[in-house]
């Protein structure tokens, strides 16, 4: 059920990115907009409008890789698993966490570039440690179950 819930909001985090993005696209004129920031958060590049259309369309594919991908489950483990129906529900919440994860970091850089919100490269960090945490306890856990 928790899984099913976070499959939901990263779906919808995924619509809203697309939604602001061409909301953002038909509401203004051709501007420049801050397109690469420093590590003191002040934007240094800047680029065309219509550079966050191809932002959200990576993030759509980025999420439909990430949730709907055919690949075998238990290929990428460093451990071989032999209790595979204990692994499995361990592997789908990681999956379903780092989906999540990622679209709400591309999210928040696409309301960055709409320049909704100010970007903060520490949320961003921040984001990115919960990830490899959340990645790392689930494969510990996915360990101590293994035989």
């Amino acid at each position: 059920m928790w899984n099913k819930f976070i499959n939901l909001l990263s779906a919808l985090f995924t619509a809203l990115n697309v939604g602001v993005a061409l909301w953002f696209y038909l509401t203004t004129d051709e501007i420049a907009i801050p397109a690469h920031w420093e590590a003191l958060e002040s934007a240094w590049g800047y680029g065309r409008s219509w550079l966050i259309l191809p932002l959200s369309a990576l993030s759509v594919f980025i999420y439909l890789l990430l949730r709907y991908s055919r690949r075998h489950t238990l290929v990428n483990l460093p451990f071989a698993v032999t209790n595979k129906v204990a692994a499995h529900p361990l592997i789908v919440s990681m999956m379903s966490r780092a989906t999540f994860l990622i679209t709400l970091a591309l999210f928040y850089v696409v309301l960055a570039v709409a320049q909704l919100v100010p970007l903060h490269n520490v949320l961003l960090f921040l984001l990115f440690f919960l990830l490899l945490s959340d990645v790392v306890w689930h494969v510990i856990r996915i360990y101590r179950v293994r035989k």
